[in-house]
């Protein structure tokens, strides 16, 4: 047992020479619970710096290298269940260790030591393709639109003036058809045949008043003249008498009563002068008066013709809101007209065609074309048998549709009634002539990849070339590119594609 305790307590000195003295008490807290008596001891034989301990070995004596005897220290029995606490901890510790690195050791050497499989050589995999011959030709495509038709004019028809509904035509129903001029309606005409008629009194009472006013302008103008003449006689007179009295011929007083008839004419005459002014202000102002009149009894007798509703041109009747004994205002809706002999169709165009079909795409710069006054050709499936219209763009759209992200275009039917009458709300397939492309090649949309690639066929391998898209026909792609005629251009998609890829040709 002393030699035991004296093995242990060598132990405690290595360890804690080896890894320190808090390393120590922290192994020691953690792995054991002892009480309070034996931690305090075991730090007062770790706090021993100068205490010399022996360590025997299996097969070693208890003597020291210059032969002096090493007598066994005495017992102590909380400091040898202290050590072996620590070295039960120690080796809990370090067995785990030594096992993970003996296994880590036999693994790296079987890695080593493991006999090398030789591998066999890959073979190349290859692709088989289909192919199509390279040929230049002149296509026209013809694109495949769809779209509905519309009236060209639309009106819809409101009461001109107010008042009770007499009667109403005979074409005044949902879907008829009415001619231009034909009567629609008829309102209660009683109270603007008397606006008509109190207008034109007023009218008549007018011209009236002016005839008067002209008249007194006359007289006017005639007693001015008259006062200028009596005035040149006074005038006269007065000098005669002036020469008299110089000559005392007559007294001073009579030549002063020439005088004051000389003063009397004079203010007769400027008299006469301004009411003749103002009987021309007045014939002025009656005029305007006169004029005003003469609109109101035109506005009356245009009320009263507004008393018939007629149809503007020839359309279908849609939406009628007007029947016999309906009190209507002025501007309430009777019905909507729609022109029977104007038939649009409305489709959209892609940004795509659009532009190829101005010339905004590779065909050259500066070269453009406008859309309108192309041809269409329209279809409307009716049963088993599609009814065929021509047609005409006239025009495009003022904005982008939001919805379809294209351009509306509009073409209007040349005669919506042969084969068959067509009304709006058609729904038509509509075929256009694309542009005409010169020195193409048609190729699948399969052949092409990304949009500007196609691989050839050279000793059965590809070999990439670049290409630029210019239109569509159906489900081909016209392009133009680095190919010569009677090359093979692969059709066969896949994923693999790329130069030098190995394939093999399938028979067609």
């Amino acid at each position: 047992m002393t030699d035991k305790g004296g093995c242990l307590c060598g132990i405690v000195q290595f360890y804690k020479k080896a890894y320190g003295l808090s390393l120590l008490r922290h192994t020691i807290r953690r792995a054991t619970k002892p009480k309070n008596k034996a931690i305090e001891r075991m730090n007062q034989i770790l706090n021993e710096k100068d205490k010399v301990v022996a360590v025997p070995f299996p097969g070693s004596e208890n003597v020291l290298p210059n032969g002096a005897e090493i007598s066994p220290p005495a017992a102590v029995p909380h400091k040898v269940s202290l050590v072996r606490r620590v070295l039960s901890v120690f080796l809990r510790t370090l067995t785990p260790v030594l096992i993970i690195s003996a296994a880590y050791g036999q693994f790296k050497h079987l890695k080593e030591t493991k006999p090398k499989t030789p591998q066999k050589a890959r073979a190349e995999t290859v692709w088989p393709v289909r192919t199509t011959i390279v040929k230049i030709t002149n296509e026209q495509p013809v694109l495949q639109l769809y779209g509905e038709t519309l009236p060209g004019r639309k009106v819809e028809l409101r009461s001109l003036v107010g008042g009770k509904i007499l009667s109403i035509g005979s074409n005044m129903r949902e879907g008829a058809i009415v001619k231009k001029g034909e009567t629609l309606l008829t309102i209660d005409d009683f109270s603007y045949k008397g606006a008509l008629v109190e207008a034109k009194a007023r009218l008549l009472e007018a011209k009236a008043r002016l005839d008067e006013i002209r008249a007194t302008i006359a007289s006017e103008r005639d007693s001015l003249a008259r006062s200028s003449e009596q005035l040149g006689l006074a005038q006269k007179d007065l000098a005669r008498a002036q020469k008299l009295v110089r000559n005392r011929t007559i007294t001073r007083k009579l030549a002063d009563d020439r005088q004051l008839v000389v003063s009397q004419r004079k203010q007769s005459y400027g008299t006469h002068k301004n009411n003749l002014k103002i009987q021309q202000a007045r014939a002025e102002q009656q005029k305007a008066t006169l004029s005003r009149l003469e609109w109101g009894v035109t506005q009356a007798q245009r009320n009263l013709d507004d008393t018939k509703l007629t149809a503007p041109f020839d359309a279908y009747i849609t939406e009628v809101g007007a029947d016999v004994g309906r009190l209507v205002s002025a501007n309430d809706k009777i019905a909507t007209l729609l022109d029977k002999d104007w038939i649009d169709v409305r489709f959209t165009l892609s940004d795509r065609h659009y532009g190829a079909l101005v010339g905004g795409n590779n065909e050259g710069a500066g070269h453009r074309e406008k859309i309108e006054g192309r041809k269409v050709r329209i279809a409307w499936n009716v049963g088993n048998t599609p009814l065929h219209y021509e047609g005409i763009i006239t025009r495009v759209g003022a904005k982008i549709s939001s919805s379809s992200g294209g351009v509306e275009v509009f073409a209007r039917i040349k005669d919506p009634h042969s084969p068959a009458t067509i009304r709006s709300g058609a729904f038509v397939e509509v075929l256009l002539a694309d542009r005409d492309y010169k020195n193409v090649i048609r190729l699948p949309q399969s052949a092409v990849y990304d949009n500007n690639r196609v691989f050839v066929l050279e000793k059965d391998r590809l070999k990439g070339r670049d290409v630029t898209v210019l239109g569509v026909v159906g489900n081909d792609l016209l392009v133009r590119g680095n190919l010569k005629v009677g090359e093979r251009v692969s059709i066969t998609q896949f994923s693999m594609a790329g130069n030098g890829v190995k394939v093999k040709e399938l028979k067609q």
